[in-house]
């Protein structure tokens, strides 16, 4: 009696007083709440019984997965009852919104499931001038503790229907990656004629492809010694899809968020005909950072109208930058921004143009305190850079495979303390 707290595994129970056998499990809760941890889900009563190991009733009483005396909602009932890992039910419900009842239900079964379980999810059902009635269907496989992967079905009456497969996976606590890959025969073409005017966009080229897909990836990797490796991909078979296929399950405006959450890492803009895809190779010290990096520009529209490609290329290119940081014992400090690009992109000529370009810019300071009140700091830094190319020539008809420029920098910064 008396704040009585129960704690079993990850799980609690909270209440004013108790009375329950340690071996049987059963017992009775007064005015208290049982908290399962795995799935976040509170049950709350003036008088709660523990009818097993794993099972609890309450003749009144209130479910929510929200913390707090005031959750964002919860649903109030009589004659509750739950198996964790099974169902609940109760009777005369009502949903609240805060302190707002919104719902009432005679009857109310819900599942109470700990562990992930394959089958379908909820569908989403639309309709537009597009793609006419559209069902899309969701099915969750739970694959093993680690790995799950979710397949969508997309009916669309004026366009076919599209199938959509993602898979998610996590290696270790710094290891995880999420793969999606969408396939639809489109029957319709997007290009200007009578038949098809509806199904174009006035941004982008005429598409005359019916097999339309988006494979999109993120990845990260845990190495050894200190080394982290993050990996993107993005390829699109048009430059319409993002735009056509901005919405639903799939869509760019979910797995967007999905990324962003996921890895903090977002998707290029659904309108931008050129992706990114990129693999970083990185390590942090206390002071120091390291970089190396592999980028490649897909250019949709060239590839989708087989035109020449002349997006400019970055692989690879290394980064070492250095934060502030005191010289030995003395009053100077610095910092450093140094890289390594090599570039290369196919000329209008059908040749193929290579390019080195090398930056180093360190920059000191000597921080001086002028009386109580100042603080002044002046800096002298100086940027040299050079670059390395073959087979080019610039607009002036210049054709030097190498050149070198420097510049300096000099300042002072005065701040108050």
């Amino acid at each position: 009696r008396g704040n009585v707290l129960l704690i079993s595994g990850q799980d609690s129970i909270t209440c004013n007083s108790m009375q329950i056998n340690l071996l049987t499990e059963k017992g009775t809760i007064d005015k208290g709440t049982v908290f399962i941890q795995e799935n976040n889900f509170y049950i709350s009563g003036e008088n709660i019984k523990k009818t097993g190991e794993f099972s609890y009733s309450a003749d009144k009483g209130s479910i929510t997965s929200c913390e707090g005396e005031n959750p964002d909602w919860k649903i109030t009932g009589k004659n509750i009852k739950v198996t964790v890992e099974g169902y609940g039910s109760a009777s005369h419900t009502v949903l609240w919104a805060k302190k707002v009842p919104a719902l009432y239900s005679p009857y109310l079964s819900f599942p109470v499931k700990v562990k992930r379980q394959t089958g379908l999810l909820i569908p989403r059902v639309t309709s537009s001038d597009r793609r006419g009635f559209e069902y899309e269907q969701p099915l969750f496989i739970a694959i093993s503790k680690n790995m799950d992967a979710s397949i969508y079905a997309d009916y669309m009456s004026d366009r076919g229907t599209k199938v959509a497969g993602e898979f998610r996976y996590a290696i270790d606590s710094a290891s995880k990656g999420s793969m999606f890959l969408d396939y639809l025969y489109d029957s319709t073409i997007g290009d200007s004629t009578e038949a098809n005017k509806d199904y174009s966009y006035d941004s982008t080229p005429d598409r005359t492809n019916q097999d339309r897909y988006w494979f999109r990836m993120k990845h990260d990797q845990d190495l050894t010694h200190g080394y982290t490796a993050k990996l993107d991909l993005d390829v699109v078979s048009d430059a319409d899809y993002l735009q056509e296929f901005q919405a639903g399950f799939t869509g760019y405006d979910e797995t967007n968020d999905y990324f962003g959450e996921a890895f903090g890492r977002s998707l290029d803009e659904y309108d931008d005909t050129t992706r990114k895809n990129s693999l970083i190779i990185s390590k942090n010290w206390s002071t120091y950072s390291f970089n190396a990096q592999a980028l490649w520009y897909d250019n949709v529209e060239a590839r989708q109208e087989d035109t020449d490609d002349t997006t400019l290329q970055t692989l690879p290119s290394f980064e070492f930058d250095g934060s502030k940081q005191q010289i030995a014992t003395s009053g100077v400090y610095y910092n450093l921004d140094s890289e390594f690009r090599s570039f290369y992109r196919q000329d209008t000529t059908d040749t193929l143009v290579n390019g080195q370009r090398i930056d180093v810019y360190p920059k000191f300071y000597l921080p001086t305190r002028l009386g109580e009140s100042f603080f002044f700091e002046p800096y002298i830094g100086t940027r040299g850079t050079a670059w390395a190319t073959d087979n080019y020539t610039d607009s002036n008809g210049n054709d030097d495979q190498f050149m070198t420029r420097a510049v300096y920098d000099v300042g002072a910064q005065l701040s108050t303390t």
